[in-house]
């Protein structure tokens, strides 16, 4: 998932383990927005289970581009978008690169 803040990340965990939730919040700090990825459980409440794909977490990043931050900001919610590359293949960084992973 796809967010514009913390706080609109810490809607979508599970807050049973308030441990977890502190080292979320601590991690989340010090790297976003960047390229960090954090896995937690999600909350279920929120989170549908087809985006868990049915294993109950969720990888949550918040992208460090205006742009992108600017569009999260103004939609309100967090978007969940595939990356452009088959599984175990390094993300794309240009077009050519997703054009030679699938063709």
């Amino acid at each position: 998932m796809h967010v514009h803040s913390l706080e609109q990340a810490l809607g979508l965990i599970d807050h049973t383990d308030l441990e977890i939730v502190d080292f979320f919040k601590q991690l989340a700090s010090k790297y976003w927005p960047g390229p960090l990825t954090i896995v937690v459980r999600a909350n279920l409440k929120v989170i549908p289970s087809l985006i868990t794909a049915e294993t109950g977490f969720i990888g949550i990043r918040m992208p460090n581009n205006e742009i992108a931050l600017e569009l999260l900001q103004t939609y309100g919610k967090p978007v969940a978008a595939p990356s452009a590359n088959k599984f175990g293949h390094v993300s794309p960084t240009k077009a050519e690169h997703v054009y030679k992973d699938f063709y």
